[in-house]
């Protein structure tokens, strides 16, 4: 009852990944939503756990099994071994919390590491520049080599006059998504915008599209045609991976 009363919360975060066109910005905001969630429920384990106990009882009772605590001795090492006044103090300390902590854990290291790289591109987004330019120049000077970016002041000024470009757009008619962002844009007005937002466009939320073509390659390239042009096994694989397109 432990696992099915915080997975519940994890519906939302678990459909969205499963889309094909999710970013990793509005991933990361929804991960820190259910984290800001877990950690409400951990603040307050004794009222969130004495109402999961409590369902937990009325349960066992209609199947008659008795909650009994396990045996504790002086010295175990195989098992929890909390000495406890009652149940259900034993069980959310054995099961109960450690659980949250471990999710919690979990959970930020999928996704909340990388909120320290989204800091620079979230910058991209907002109406205002901060007076510390910090996390953008982080981000110009770690994407310079790779994507031939311009020298910081003039990928700053031409922030600024992004921002411009924002303030004259209508709250309800502003973009929601990274891609709308990249189609508002200008490439020839704003090359180094553009840039960093196409660089956030295509970084992974996921491995799943990856993943599919490795197997899909299994199909392909066998050992009856394993001299297949490359072409040709773009083609096909393309074809197989996406099955339900009409080309």
């Amino acid at each position: 009852m432990v696992i099915d009363k915080i997975f519940k919360h994890t519906y939302v975060l678990c459909k969205s990944l499963q889309r094909e066109n999710i970013d990793l910005l509005e991933a990361i905001n929804l991960a820190e939503d259910l984290t800001n969630e877990i950690q409400t429920m951990r603040q307050n384990t004794d009222a969130v756990f004495s109402v999961i106990f409590k369902n937990l009882e009325e349960k066992s009772e209609s199947l008659d099994i008795q909650i009994c605590i396990p045996r504790t001795c002086k010295r175990q090492i195989n098992r929890c071994n909390i000495i406890s006044k009652s149940t259900e103090e034993y069980f959310k300390v054995s099961i109960f919390i450690p659980f949250l902590d471990y999710f919690i854990d979990q959970i930020n290291s999928c996704f909340i590491e990388h909120k320290l790289v989204l800091k620079g591109f979230k910058m991209l987004f907002k109406n205002e520049l901060d007076n510390n330019n910090n996390d953008i120049l982080q981000l110009i000077d770690f994407y310079k080599d790779s994507d031939n970016l311009s020298e910081p002041d003039i990928v700053i000024a031409e922030i600024k006059m992004w921002k411009n470009v924002l303030k004259r757009i209508e709250e309800d008619q502003k973009p929601k998504t990274v891609i709308q962002f990249l189609q508002l844009c200008d490439e020839d007005l704003f090359p180094n915008i553009y840039k960093l937002i196409k660089i956030l466009c295509i970084l992974p939320v996921r491995t799943c599209t990856s993943e599919r073509s490795f197997s899909s390659l299994r199909n392909l390239k066998t050992y009856l045609k394993n001299t297949v042009s490359e072409d040709r096994l773009n083609g096909l694989a393309i074809c197989l991976i996406f099955i339900e397109m009409k080309y």
